[in-house]
Order: C-alpha cells, then structure tokens, then sequence
C-alpha cells in the first residue's frame, strides 16, 4: 500500500513548490504563498471598495430600477468582489 507523500507529483504540484521527498515547505515558499495570498485579498478588497462607491453613488431611482435598497449595497459589493 502507497502512502500519499509516495503518490507522484503532478506538473502543476511541482510549480507550485511541492516537493517529491513530501517535506514541509521552505520559509521562501510560505512567504511567497503569504504574497500571493495577500495580493489576492488586497484585490478583491480595492474591488469591493470600488463597487460600494460606485453603487452609493446611484441616486434613489437608478437603485429601485435595480430592485437594490441601500442596506443590500454592501452585501451586493461584498459579492461582486468575491469576498
């Protein structure tokens, strides 16, 4: 019986730092990951915050034509943004 360390490592794996021996990953690959991972939330945060303003600028109106009220418009931002 195979253990999975034992399994081999597919392409995508091996870019993306994990190793044959199946050792615990390096202080660079976590701080990469860390990066990466930061990067990523920092995104979605800059996307969040650019939907909300744009939707807390729309008149009344515009967010009934929506069928959006103003109490949603966060939840709308959060879910546009993927957070």
């Amino acid at each position: 019986m195979a253990l999975i360390a034992d399994a081999p490592l597919s392409r995508s794996d091996m870019a993306h730092g994990a190793s044959v021996s199946g050792s615990t990953p390096t202080f660079g690959q976590i701080g990469a990951g860390l990066l990466a991972s930061g990067g990523r939330r920092f995104a979605a945060w800059r996307e969040y915050r650019r939907t909300l303003a744009e939707l807390q600028a729309l008149d009344d109106r515009a967010l009934r034509d929506l069928s959006l009220s103003r109490g949603e418009l966060r939840h709308v931002a959060r879910m546009a943004a993927g957070l």
